[in-house]
């Protein structure tokens, strides 16, 4: 074998080895719920150490919705408690400014605020 050889046998199998390798992390996310296993075979491949730790770090896709829809309660919950102790005129949903009525009803207010925490 010359040295050419030699090397391109050693290109080879270090391709192979990082294909294979890459494998791992994608599992870790595709089974935390990430749909783009090609993507994370190919962040794998090619950044092994860093897309372990990542994988291995990354949230599930349902913890994550678990938590926005907690914080999506927590910030309703709040309102009508607002608008209800204190007769808000105003309140600060999602970054929007709310104007509500002077004297709406406690219901019309909570479905205003339901509407704007809303999911897309």
């Amino acid at each position: 074998m010359s040295g050419g050889e030699v090397s391109l046998v050693l290109v080879v199998r270090f391709v192979a080895v990082a294909l294979v390798i890459g494998w791992i992390p994608a599992v870790i996310a595709k089974a935390k719920g990430r749909k783009e296993f090609s993507v994370w075979w190919f962040y794998g491949t090619s950044l092994f150490l860093v897309a372990l730790i990542h994988a291995i770090l990354l949230s599930s896709k349902e913890d994550f919705a678990k938590k926005l829809e907690r914080q999506r309660e927590e910030s309703v919950a709040k309102i009508r408690l607002d608008t209800q102790k204190h007769g808000v005129k105003r309140a600060n949903v999602a970054g929007h400014v709310l104007h509500l009525s002077q004297r709406a009803g406690s219901t019309e207010q909570a479905d205003i605020a339901d509407t704007m925490c809303a999911r897309p």
